[in-house]
Formats: structure tokens, sequence, C-alpha cells
């Protein structure tokens, strides 16, 4: 599949995630001055004459399912002729990195939305699971959900902030799932679906989420996968599986437990 810009030509473009390098890439940029901060120092355009195609890189499992490792990727052309493809290269960031959006992040921001329905008007994303997508994600971008709904949860992602009202205030609740596994060495979780809070017992402050839908599939060699329908789990380095369970630091409100559901005890172990 492919999405062509209004004039093929991306040197214009500019957005907040939609940009040419990451700003995360810790590879030293030139800056024209040495006074300026390390953000303006990113290079949020495109290259002049940057000018091709948008195209998806869709790694597939056995049934047609995106895998993780999808990618949308730009290759760039010296015509607007995608007869040429083959022989054009991809768009790469000033580190050296091909220029690249990976598909979790192109499920969780609606300003991808438009490029989801051309993912499922050319067969490569279910109707079931962006029209899931279009209920879940949020419809502004920096904000949050609340912590009674259900919301769209990358299953290999570390924390997860969630809101909630109190006394005609918006506070907020951190959920951090497990370190960094890569960091640790600990076996990884990947795909998404849709999640939801709940207390592990009526009375108690302990939180847990359970998977209640699953999006797409994780990657086909995982050793440890989230299953729908149950509760989320976290890997200890010993390869042990448990039930992943949290209590705030600070108490959540009486009025906000109570509204959660309630998991059963027997899911619990």
């Amino acid at each position: 599949m492919r999405l062509i810009p209004p004039t093929g030509d991306l040197s214009d473009m500019r957005t907040v995630l939609l940009r040419y390098s990451d700003p995360k890439d810790p590879s030293p940029i030139p800056s024209p001055s040495p006074s300026s901060s390390p953000s303006s120092r990113i290079p949020s355009r495109f290259p002049t004459d940057t000018r091709g195609f948008f195209y998806l890189h869709a790694a597939q499992d056995t049934h047609g399912r995106l895998l993780p490792s999808t990618q949308l990727r730009f290759r760039l052309l010296p015509t607007a002729d995608p007869a040429h493809f083959a022989s054009g290269t991809d768009l790469t960031q000033p580190c050296g990195a091909r220029w690249a959006q990976p598909l979790d992040k192109l499920l969780r921001y609606p300003m991808y939305q438009p490029l989801l329905r051309l993912m499922v008007q050319d067969g490569f994303l279910e109707q079931r699971v962006y029209e899931r997508v279009c209920r879940a994600v949020l419809k502004r971008t920096g904000g949050r959900n609340a912590l009674g709904s259900e919301f769209f949860f990358e299953f290999g992602m570390s924390k997860k902030v969630l809101g909630y009202a109190d006394g005609g205030k918006e506070e907020a609740v951190e959920l951090r799932f497990r370190p960094h596994a890569l960091a640790l060495n600990l076996p990884g979780y990947s795909g998404t679906g849709i999640a939801r809070v709940e207390r592990a017992e009526a009375f108690g402050t302990t939180l847990v989420l359970r998977v209640v839908e699953a999006l797409t599939p994780p990657n086909p060699d995982d050793l440890y996968v989230q299953k729908e329908g149950q509760l989320l789990k976290w890997c200890y380095p010993t390869g042990v599986e448990t039930v992943w369970q949290k209590t705030p630091r600070v108490p959540l409100p009486a009025h906000v437990l109570e509204r959660l559901p309630v998991a059963e005890d027997r899911e619990l172990f």
C-alpha cells in the first residue's frame, strides 16, 4: 500500500509526531548556534526535495495479521511513478538509521487514523481492529485515559498514566508494569490490545490490569504472551510468570476505587 503526499514532496511537512528526526536519538546533530537548546537542534522538517511514497513494511503472521515489527517507511524516488519503487531507497535520519514509525505508534495516535483506513482498504488491517482502536484511542494527543475506562495498550510498554477526578480536580496515577526488559535481559511482551484497571480485592487498594481484547498478535518467537480475557502478567528474571499487581503510593479515593471492577480471587495466583 502507498500514500502519496499532495505534491509528493515532504520538505514542507512539519508535525509533532511525523517528524524527520527522532528526538530521543543520542547521535550528535550539528547545531547552527552553540547556544541553541537540544530541542532546537533536532531537524523536524524533512530534507529539501524529499519525494516519493509512504509505504507499509508489513510483517505478517500465518493468518495475515500485522506483527509488531510492521513499520511505516518512506521510499525516496525521483518521480511519483510507483513503477520505480524497487529502484528507490528508504529515507534515513541524520544518524543514518532508517526513518520509520512502528505499528503501535500508528495505532496509538489519532493523527494516523486516515492511514489506518487505507490499511483496512488494502487488506492489511482488520475492520474490527480499526473500529476498536478508534473507540479507545484519545481524541487529542497528550491527554490521559480515565482510570475507569478501557484504553489502548501496547503490551511491551513500561508505564501508563491514567487520570481521575477528585473534588473537582484532575489527578493522575502512574502505573509501572515492568522495568526495561532489554536492560534486565528479561523476556519481553509484544502485541497490542484493549485493557482496563480492576481491583485485586473488593476492599483493598491493590490494582490489576485485565486484557479485555487482543488487537494485534505478538511476535511469533515470544516466550510469553498476554492472553485475551486474562489479567496482565509480569515475568521475573527466573522466567516465572505471575499476575502484575500494583498498590499506588498515594491511595486512590474511595469513590474512585468503588467504580472499578473486582477481579476473581482464583485469577490472582
